[in-house]
């Protein structure tokens, strides 16, 4: 059943190439925004706290143009409209309905997050010390893979299928909005923790087992939420 329900994402996406364009349009834009402001910063001469504001920008960047991309996920629901009442007559575990708008975005807003570390790090010649930014990557996959469950749990809380049935538009309904603020608002204070971790000095080991285990954390604790709000709220959905 749940391959069933990403199937169905990934044909409903390819079939709707303008909506893909528009949910992810900033997400495929990070591989080039991010080496180029990066290879702004790195082209000048850096103490320790330019080193350190650089990870913290490149942690900004790519976490900024990830959670401005999910509100994929904050629609999610919504956006089946009228069809959810079929969905819901489905003889099968439907919350994995959920999960699998969950897995596509999840598995896709990586592999571009991925693909945009690799290119910073091949390309921009003046990082001197690559292992940061690798272990900045898992951190930030995790706190987009945290960012995602929040998404999708919003629209969850507060869906608008009829809204969104009678118009078919969905830019006048606020859960993406309260998704990008909750984002931008992860994303400072995110990049605010890696900057005065690693400005603070010490075992740089140390340093990065905080920065991943914050991530993790928060990503752990906002797929708990999701999953407790998903079984106890999903079921009451009604159109």
């Amino acid at each position: 059943t749940f391959l069933t329900f990403v199937k169905k994402e990934w044909l409903l996406s390819i079939r709707n190439i303008n909506d893909l364009v528009s949910n992810y349009v900033f997400l495929v834009a990070t591989p080039y925004v991010l080496f180029f402001m990066v290879s702004i910063f790195t082209a000048v001469d850096r103490n320790t706290l330019g080193h350190s504001m650089t990870i913290g920008f490149s942690a900004f960047i790519s976490l900024l143009m990830a959670s401005a991309s999910n509100t994929a996920s904050a629609l999610a629901i919504t956006q089946e409209g009228a069809e959810f009442v079929l969905l819901k007559t489905v003889p099968a575990d439907t919350t994995k309905m959920a999960w699998a708008k969950i897995f596509f975005n999840l598995i896709f807003s990586s592999i571009i997050i991925i693909i945009s570390f690799v290119v910073l790090i091949i390309f921009a010649t003046r990082i001197e010390n690559v292992v940061p930014y690798w272990l900045l990557l898992i951190a930030i996959l995790l706190i987009n893979a945290g960012l995602i469950f929040w998404s999708l749990q919003i629209d969850i809380m507060n869906p608008k299928l009829r809204e969104y049935a009678a118009s078919g538009d969905s830019s006048s309904i606020n859960n993406a909005s309260r998704s990008i603020l909750i984002g931008f608002i992860t994303t400072i204070l995110f990049t605010a923790l890696v900057v005065i971790i690693l400005f603070t000095g010490g075992n740089p080991v140390w340093q990065w087992v905080k920065i991943i285990g914050i991530a993790l954390v928060f990503m752990l604790a906002r797929m708990y939420l999701y999953n407790s709000y998903l079984k106890n709220i999903f079921p009451e959905i009604e159109f």
